[in-house]
């Protein structure tokens, strides 16, 4: 097929190198014997003369989704096969607070909104990616909030909130096609010093938080894969997602939903499909097949 790539990259052509995942995405489908054409977000003009579009516009820091959801709606109006999600289910997940409200419509768990059940936990509204998360964003007064609310208003320019923090176990479980893989447990090596999943431990290879965490896949968690479907269901995923849920004993809480996540291959989506038997190149095929069918 006669695929089109849109990526967040501005100079393709002048040897600024396309991010590392999207560059796998892209040898992905062409190892599998597609012919691609790779257009940045900001030149994206028409869809003519293509069977499909990988969407790998997935967000871009700081930009609260502006560009993914407008890119989405774009793409989706132009009567092509599109991977991953609408700019509709971008719009909910993008503010937590309406993704909270969501899921509780649906009757699914979530952490309580709170400003005096401590301890809590400090998140910006309108971050993914664990932007914002440190560990001082787990707070114990009320002082602690106001001073966490600050931080973040100040260094990402977002509003934020408070929940109840649930200690436990942390699970990352991806979910493609509307059916759930097999859950990745977020492992805390030392929980009395990181016990949340921080923005250094998730990307930073350099920092203490990334060197404190590390990832297995489990079986048999039949609980978090359905929860986590149904969670989908809620807010209209469609294609690739991952749900973020916290374990407190027999208690899980959903604590983050993510459309169109991150695919890179040392992504948990890919550990998990590949912990099942699915190679890089057929999970990458089956988020095209899943847009074309």
């Amino acid at each position: 097929m006669n695929i089109l790539v849109t990526v967040l990259e501005e100079k393709i052509a002048s040897g600024k190198r396309i991010a590392q995942a999207d560059k796998e995405v892209i040898d992905a489908l062409k190892s599998n014997g597609h012919a691609v054409n790779v257009v940045p977000w900001h030149k994206l003009l028409k869809t003519d003369g293509y069977d499909a579009v990988f969407n790998l516009c997935d967000g871009i820091e700081g930009d609260t989704r502006l560009v993914e959801i407008s890119i989405a709606e774009y793409l989706h109006s132009k009567g092509i096969p599109v991977t991953g999600n609408t700019a509709d289910t971008f719009r909910i997940c993008s503010d937590k607070l309406t993704l909270k409200q969501a899921l509780e419509r649906a009757k699914l768990p979530v952490p309580g909104l709170s400003r005096d059940k401590f301890p809590l936990i400090v998140k910006p509204i309108g971050a993914d990616a664990a932007v914002g998360m440190q560990k001082s964003s787990i707070v114990n007064s009320k002082e602690e909030i106001e001073k966490e609310m600050a931080r973040i208003k100040s260094g990402h320019g977002m509003f934020s909130f408070s929940e109840i923090f649930v200690p436990g176990k942390e699970f990352v479980v991806p979910v493609l096609n509307g059916k759930a893989l097999r859950p990745v447990e977020v492992v805390f090596k030392n929980p009395d010093k990181l016990n949340m999943l921080t923005y250094k431990a998730k990307w930073d290879k350099t920092s203490n938080d990334y060197q404190l965490t590390s990832t297995t896949v489990r079986k048999e968690l039949v609980k978090l894969e359905r929860l986590a479907e149904q969670t989908c269901n809620a807010v209209g995923i469609r294609g690739y997602a991952t749900v973020d849920m916290r374990v407190n004993k027999s208690d899980v809480f959903i604590i983050d939903v993510n459309p169109n996540c991150f695919i890179g291959r040392d992504s948990d989506l890919v550990k998990s499909a590949e912990a099942m038997g699915m190679s890089y190149e057929k999970l990458v095929e089956e988020i095209l097949n899943g847009a074309i069918h």
